[in-house]
């Protein structure tokens, strides 16, 4: 076998320069960087955003002009960098396609109402020059009318980035064209909300603006004009997504510390609410009303025992649903892996209209913790064929409070207590999760593994099957073992033996002394193991010849080793186990594990250019392992 494999060296070796001899030049020149590169100064992971780049030539984002406005400028001057315009709403009158306008650090006092429009390919953009940090303070006297706004993007194709707005008489951030981006900003003090994005009027003319997106902005006390009021009274949302938009995408915000609703969508059409963090308001933190193909998912939202900010003497609802209004009705929203932790509520649905309910509902992979009042409460309504599947609901208070209704379907979810009848359904568990609950959860510190799995969770490989729900929170693809787990995050352990393997094996017939290594599965007591000269299936398991496993299992997670002989007539020898779970039931059969290692033998075919014959160079291997793993109200916006 050597002088083959000494063989099959030498002609890859052949080969591989033959093809290299016969490249054009160019394609083995060395790859040059473009002049004025930009420098990265942040870490070489995660999204580049303005902040990462020092080069305010390469920082340019369009292929346009850019002008440039500061605090020592002049709106008589040319926009330069030497000589920039003094004000922010000066420096956007003239942008069209390509055009970038940077905003030096400092201290600006004005509105800005930006009506240029970039393309698909030239997007116009509005940004603070990088390394700086401009502010907006609007003192609280700007906008004179509080239904009015700092910045509006009337046009489209625009990205506003980098701006800090602050103590604002009305609302900070406007969106009334398509396709724009406000990101990485920061927002605070605010009258009303701190990013709306819609239209003022209802939902009666068609779609208002469409594809717009929020994204990586951070927005705290806004809907101040609410602050200390307890019952009744009129709020806003922090990110407002209402009044007819469309295909609006809100992500990895982070909202904490408002006197209303943290992120809403309501009277609006296919929004996206995605990987957004939402910490001690008031009010819901995350709510959909009136907005029919809604997705809300991978977000985080609690509150602190310590949180002043209460309604009616209890924190805010972590997810809620209403329709307040009879048009549009909403349908297909979609409320997946969520983290909830001490919310009145964790998710809530109330009824403003007569017939409106949760119509083609998914509520699944959710994980509710302690929240004061209930885990979950939906009350009676005009359902239609919604699911309630893989939640968990945990806490010492009562679990859930639900209308009997038949199009309300639960089943597989795990709950601290026994839940009503209305609310079970088949596969459910009660019990607790056994989440992992470290580190701190004051503000602004939780981290989302305070709610992973421990390895003995009886959620691991608890659940259904969920084609709308293929990731976990983490974008973990699903099933990790041998089922989906309950709750937000898939387990990296499993209840079952998935990598049995036979390491080493010594001796002939009639007897051979093997090595095995497998990982201790969750909820493993003690093992089962099995020999067999034929493939071992459930149907054929009981008949095949016990292997003594002369202890009992490790920490889920732990390596296995057992030495053992085992009994060997010759040909393929096959060995399966089981675990028993502490719950006293048996596990399902792990896969087979083989010795001799059953070799499939390849021919390897390399195809070269047009100049070259094809080649049989050699014979691939592949051993196989594993045969057997085949009451509200709101103050109506009237922006300007």
């Amino acid at each position: 076998m050597r002088q083959y494999a000494v063989l099959l060296v030498a002609l890859i070796a052949s080969w591989a320069a033959a093809i290299a001899s016969s490249m054009p030049p160019e394609l083995t020149t060395p790859v040059r960087l473009f002049a004025n590169t930009p420098t990265i100064t942040g870490p070489l992971s995660g999204r580049l955003d303005t902040e990462t780049i020092t080069s305010p030539v390469a920082y340019q984002q369009g292929q346009g002009h850019v002008y440039y406005v500061a605090t020592n400028g002049n709106d008589n001057n040319p926009g330069t960098e030497a000589q920039p315009f003094r004000t922010i709403a000066k420096g956007a009158s003239p942008l069209g396609p390509g055009d970038t306008l940077y905003i030096r650090g400092g201290i600006y006092y004005e509105q800005v109402d930006v009506t240029a429009s970039g393309t698909a390919d030239e997007q116009v953009t509005i940004a603070a020059y990088p390394g700086e940090q401009p502010v907006i303070d609007a003192q609280n006297t700007l906008p004179v009318n509080p239904d009015g706004c700092i910045i509006v993007l009337r046009g489209n194709y625009i990205t506003l980035s980098g701006i800090e707005i602050k103590s604002v008489h009305g609302t900070a951030v406007l969106l009334r064209g398509s396709y724009n981006i406000v990101r990485n900003m920061k927002i605070h003090h605010c009258l009303k909300e701190g990013i709306y994005v819609g239209a003022a009027r209802y939902c009666s003319n068609g779609i208002s603006n469409t594809h717009n997106i929020v994204e990586n902005n951070e927005i705290w006390m806004t809907s101040l004009m609410h602050e200390g009021i307890t019952d009744g009274g009129t709020w806003s949302g922090a990110i407002s997504v209402g009044r007819c938009p469309q295909n609006t995408i809100v992500r990895r915000n982070i909202v904490h510390e408002t006197w209303g609703i943290g992120i809403t969508a309501y009277e609006a059409y296919s929004t996206t609410l995605e990987d957004n963090v939402v910490w001690n308001n008031q009010l819901e933190h995350y709510y959909v009303n009136n907005a029919p193909y809604t997705l809300v998912q991978r977000n985080m939202s609690y509150n602190t025992p310590d949180s002043v900010y209460l309604y009616r003497g209890g924190p805010g609802v972590g997810i809620a649903f209403c329709d307040e209004k009879p048009w549009p009705v909403s349908h297909h929203v979609s409320i997946v892996n969520n983290l909830v932790l001490r919310g009145n509520r964790g998710f809530y649905f109330f009824s403003q209209q007569a017939g409106s309910g949760l119509k083609n509902f998914l509520i699944a992979n959710n994980t509710f913790v302690d929240n004061t009042v209930l885990g979950l409460q939906i009350v009676a309504g005009g359902h239609e064929n919604s699911r309630i599947h893989n939640n968990i609901f945990a806490g010492e208070g009562a679990v859930a409070r639900v209308a009997s209704d038949p199009d309300l379907s639960f089943s597989y979810n795990l709950w601290s207590k026994v839940p009503p009848a209305s609310a079970s359904g088949a596969g459910d568990m009660i019990g607790d999760p056994r989440l992992a609950r470290s580190g701190s959860t004051d503000p602004g510190l939780l981290d989302p593994d305070w709610f992973k799995l421990l390895p003995d969770s009886p959620a691991i490989d608890s659940g259904i099957p969920l084609i709308e729900v293929p990731d976990d929170f983490d974008g973990v693809h699903r099933p990790r073992g041998t089922g989906y787990d309950i709750g937000a995050y898939e387990s990296p352990f499993s209840v079952r033996v998935t990598d049995l393997h036979v390491v080493a094996a010594v001796g002939d017939m009639p007897s051979l002394t093997v090595t095995l290594r497998w990982t201790a599965p969750v909820m493993a007591v003690t093992y089962i193991l099995r020999s067999s000269n034929t493939l071992l299936t459930p149907a054929n398991w009981s008949n095949a010849s016990i292997v003594t496993v002369p202890f009992t299992a490790s920490e889920p997670g732990s390596i296995e080793w057992l030495t053992t002989p085992i009994e060997y007539t010759g040909g393929t020898l096959y060995l399966a186990l089981k675990s028993q779970k502490s719950t006293g039931d048996w596990s399902e059969l792990s896969n087979n594990a083989f010795w001799p290692h059953v070799d499939l033998y390849l021919p390897l075919i390399i195809k070269t250019t047009s100049s070259h014959r094809q080649a049989l160079i050699g014979i691939q291997r592949a051993d196989v392992h594993d045969q057997n793993c085949c009451s509200q109200s709101r103050q109506e916006p009237g922006f300007q």
